[in-house]
């Protein structure tokens, strides 16, 4: 079964509650990381403080030398007085995935390049480059290819915005399989312990090194997601939702229907009784669904 779901910004807007990304002057990034959980990221010019990244995220002062690292190499080594002001909302249980840290990450450098008039046609290339660095292929793509994160401008006229959808590689599909998890609750002490590491050392080496060991650990608390998992190693990407019951795995350069019956066949020779599992394109105008029966 297939269904096109059109990107429309009304629509996706309507559970912002911490700021308004349609008021007249916003300038940033809106990311629906999933269906009812969104991240807005502004960017804010002061004289006194340079650059001020607003973000509804707890972890916001922890990652602020990561954030600086990150935005001084997407920059090319450009220094820009970026700060950190921490909104704390909706948003605090989130920073225990990893996934939704990486794509806080890309938030933050799409939103620069944007507001810097910057080209950021680059950017994923970056961040592509980045995860096999640290051999941690996931994050970014849970919002680029589920619902798309949409750059928000000022157009001229101050009662409108500009959106913009974030450019996606061709070839590229994201696995949803929903309800397969039991992941650790925010409490848990593996999972705040990798999270320790980083309050320590906040850098992009020690988010990397976090990183690979959280995505090892949380497939195993479950069989049907260690299963999925062990049979697509092939496919490098694979990552959890910010959510803890659902899986998300990227495929890159496999043609659907290759993607469809490989998931198909893992599931029917595993037994298991995964209530549905879901295939994600992005193409022109919306995001196509596609429905592994």
């Amino acid at each position: 079964m297939v269904c096109t779901v059109p990107l429309v910004a009304a629509t996706l807007l309507t559970r912002v509650h911490a700021r308004n990304p349609l008021r007249a002057g916003f300038r940033g990034l809106y990311i629906p990381l999933e269906p009812g959980l969104e991240l807005v990221i502004e960017c804010v010019k002061s004289t006194r403080s340079g650059i001020v990244l607003e973000l509804d995220h707890e972890y916001g002062q922890v990652l602020e030398r990561v954030l600086n690292e990150f935005t001084y190499m997407v920059l090319g080594g450009r220094g820009i007085g970026l700060k950190v002001k921490v909104l704390h909302g909706e948003f605090l249980k989130l920073c225990n995935d990893l996934s939704a840290i990486t794509s806080l990450l890309v938030g933050i450098g799409y939103t620069l390049c944007q507001y810097l008039g910057l080209s950021y046609i680059s950017l994923l290339q970056f961040i592509h480059e980045l995860e096999l660095r640290y051999e941690v292929g996931y994050g970014f793509v849970n919002c680029l290819l589920t619902l798309s994160p949409t750059i928000v401008h000022v157009p001229g006229a101050p009662s409108f915005a500009l959106f913009d959808v974030f450019p996606v590689p061709d070839g590229m599909y994201v696995i949803y399989i929903p309800n397969c998890l039991e992941l650790p609750v925010p409490e848990d002490g593996k999972v705040l312990s990798y999270f320790k590491k980083l309050v320590l050392k906040p850098c992009l080496s020690t988010l990397g090194e976090v990183a690979r060991r959280y995505v090892v650990e949380v497939p195993r608390l479950t069989p049907p997601a260690s299963a999925i998992v062990a049979e697509l190693r092939s496919c490098n990407f694979v990552y959890p939702l910010p959510t803890p019951r659902s899986l998300m795995i990227l495929v890159h350069g496999k043609k659907l229907n290759e993607v469809l019956d490989m998931v198909s066949e893992i599931r029917d020779r595993y037994c298991l009784k995964l209530p549905e599992i879901l295939v994600f394109r992005v193409v022109a105008g919306g995001v196509v669904v596609y429905e592994v029966q």
